[in-house]
């Protein structure tokens, strides 16, 4: 995604930070469809790369994949929730 976002940066800058809220739809959905084609091809090139390194099977390194980003969402997520709950608390 960081290379998608970098093009996207040096090409059009205006386009990638403007406020679609009172435009056109259309911006927003090419972007929301680039990043869901984006991340699968993510995925497609990684499972092989994983099971090749590892020499393990394929459907081994999708759950390797699959274990590791949940790991890693939790360890952003759950702070992030904690601090807000902190915060909540002490209004």
């Amino acid at each position: 995604m960081i290379p998608f976002y970098l093009i996207w940066l040096f090409i059009e800058p205006a386009s990638l930070f403007y406020n679609y809220e009172n435009s056109m739809f259309f911006f927003p959905t090419i972007d929301l469809v680039l990043n869901a084609i984006i991340t699968i091809w993510c995925l497609v090139i990684a499972i092989p790369i994983v099971s090749e390194v590892h020499k393990i099977p394929y459907w081994k390194s999708y759950f390797t994949l699959l274990i590791s980003s949940l790991i890693l969402f939790l360890l952003i997520i759950v702070p992030i929730l904690m601090i807000i709950i902190s915060i909540s608390v002490w209004l």
